[in-house]
């Protein structure tokens, strides 16, 4: 068993003493740290934090001071993400953990309606690449039915939206084209809504309707799926001036032939806010500091001239205080996180007895008088007695 020594450190000043013990030991272990998380994307999927456990502190190769980052996945890349954790004794280790962000293919698609048009005549050819041109390449017309050809043929007038699949990662790209064969379609061009963050309320709305620029037919109609798009009747969106994310579909009739019409979907993103959270603090002293640390975030502004880093330091307080956060997110999303400090008047105020780690690897004995005479000295220190030639 390891020995253990109890040292009691006395202010002169006040009579206040505060008493800490001691074990002697080996308690240099290096900790071990952990990452976990998904480490496999397609570009612009929602990436999930990576979680690192294992110790006290932590610090990224991004330089973030958290246990949690969020990589990034706008662009096809494999990046390395390493971090750095502390454990209390103040011994330090290092894992990583490779993230890869896949490219999504490109596709274009053609309608040809033969050499005798007629409604059912009609053939879409997808063509499509990968980057690098490693991939299996496969094709579907309804999202689930994937084959090798990139034809479809003997199709009747509508809308199609072709899907085309990278076998190896599961990346993927659409479009949506109109196939209007022995008929003239209306002209129709639509704009997808710049993207907007969610309200407080979570009930954040677009217009639809002011996404559709140009428009020869008649009057548009709007929708929830292709197929109801396709079916033609009214629209089933209730109110197209105020909808919530999704993707939607406008048809415009042939004012002469209702059965000629074009079909463009509208994608409306609303991004979610982001979680920001504060870590936990005890009440302090008058006097002391306290530093706070934020998540949930990729910049943060706090109150009170915290600054702009995940950390913020507050020096010297004297009274209790609600700290904010404002923390935005890789979509320019903001929200707000508080935290209380309360400040106490301790009164009496006991001197702090850092604590003693001897480590010894392998284990040595320490005699009870070099310890005496090591937390003597420790105490000079904190005092300011301590003679010049005892710093060394």
């Amino acid at each position: 068993m390891m020995p253990s020594y109890t040292v009691t450190v006395t202010n002169t000043a006040t009579n206040c003493s505060t008493t800490t013990s001691i074990v002697v030991g080996d308690e240099s272990a290096a900790p071990t740290p952990a990452i976990n998380g998904t480490s496999t994307y397609c570009v612009g999927d929602t990436a999930t934090p990576l979680t690192a456990s294992g110790g006290n502190s932590y610090q990224w190769s991004t330089n973030d001071l958290t246990n949690q980052i969020t990589p990034t996945t706008t662009t096809a890349a494999t990046t390395t993400y390493t971090v750095t954790v502390t454990n209390s004794g103040n011994c330090t280790a290092t894992t990583s953990v490779t993230v890869t962000v896949n490219a999504l293919p490109t596709l274009s698609l053609a309608v040809d309606c033969g050499a005798n048009p007629i409604n059912g005549s009609g053939v879409i050819t997808a063509t499509a690449s990968i980057s690098g041109g490693n991939g299996t390449l496969e094709y579907a017309t309804d999202g689930v039915n994937f084959q090798a050809n990139n034809t479809f043929s003997s199709l009747i007038n509508g809308a199609y939206t072709v899907t085309v699949r990278v076998v190896e990662t599961g990346c993927s790209t659409t479009e949506t084209i109109n196939v209007s064969c022995a008929c003239t379609a209306p002209t129709l061009t639509v704009t997808d809504p710049d993207p907007i963050c969610q309200n407080a309320n979570g009930n954040a709305t677009l217009d639809l309707t002011t996404s559709v620029t140009s428009n020869t037919g008649t009057s548009p109609n709007y929708y929830t799926t292709l197929a109801l798009a396709n079916a033609g009747g009214a629209g089933n969106v209730p109110n197209p001036a105020a909808v919530t994310a999704g993707t939607y579909y406008v048809r415009s009739n042939n004012t002469a032939d209702p059965t000629c019409f074009t079909v463009e979907p509208i994608t409306v993103t609303i991004n979610a806010l982001p979680t920001p959270n504060i870590n936990a603090v005890e009440p302090i002293c008058e006097g002391e500091s306290i530093t706070l640390t934020a998540t949930g975030g990729t910049a943060y502004v706090w109150s009170s001239g915290g600054g702009n880093a995940a950390t913020a330091t507050y020096n010297s307080l004297n009274t209790t205080t609600t700290y904010t956060v404002t923390a935005t997110d890789a979509n320019t999303c903001s929200a707000t996180a508080t935290a209380t400090v309360t400040v106490q008047n301790c009164g009496c105020v006991t001197p702090a007895a850092p604590p003693l780690l001897i480590q010894t690897k392998p284990f040595v004995q320490v005699k009870p008088y070099q310890l005496l005479r090591l937390r003597q000295r420790q105490i000079r220190l904190l005092t300011g007695t301590m003679h010049p030639t005892e710093a060394t």
